[in-house]
């Protein structure tokens, strides 16, 4: 199979995850479609040098990840996190599930690195625990363990709102 075959295949299967991923940290649309483009820009010059050591998948997150970091040192957020976040019409159908999702994105617009990665990694990229310990450079216990706190104190919090 061709470079350019293999990148195509590996865009159809991972893009959406990848772009779930971005817009959930950047909150941007554009801008999240701008770092996929730049994500699997990368993925074709360095497809070649994959060496397999991990998967593919996450390979792919970790370009992304270094991708959104770039794009936010060059992209100072310039709004508070609260003004940057979606506006609810665009999320869901109804009032009430509308607030739920905002206090959601909120509560994890609050949150530190790495949990906000952690968070946003498996809720909006799909990755396993194993796959998130290699991405954050910690162990797969580390990551089951801090995402079971962050999502229970998250549920807490939607439950005071």
């Amino acid at each position: 199979m061709a470079a350019s075959d293999e990148v195509e295949v590996l865009y159809r299967q991972y893009s959406q995850a990848v772009y779930g991923y971005l817009l959930s940290m950047c909150r941007d649309r554009h801008a999240a479609e701008d770092i996929l483009q730049s994500t699997f820009l990368q993925v074709i010059r360095g497809i070649a040098g994959f060496r397999g050591e991990g998967s593919v998948k996450t390979w792919i997150f970790t370009i992304a990840r270094n991708e959104y970091f770039r794009w936010l040192r060059r992209n100072p957020p310039s709004l508070p996190l609260d003004e940057s976040i979606p506006a609810p019409s665009d999320l869901a159908g109804d009032y009430r599930e509308r607030e739920k999702l905002r206090a959601a994105f909120d509560y994890l617009n609050g949150l530190d690195e790495p949990q906000r990665s952690l968070m946003c990694l498996r809720i909006f990229g799909g990755l396993s625990f194993r796959e998130i310990a290699i991405l954050q450079g910690r162990t797969e216990v580390w990551a089951r363990v801090n995402f079971m706190r962050c999502k229970n104190r998250m549920l807490e919090h939607l439950e005071e709102e």
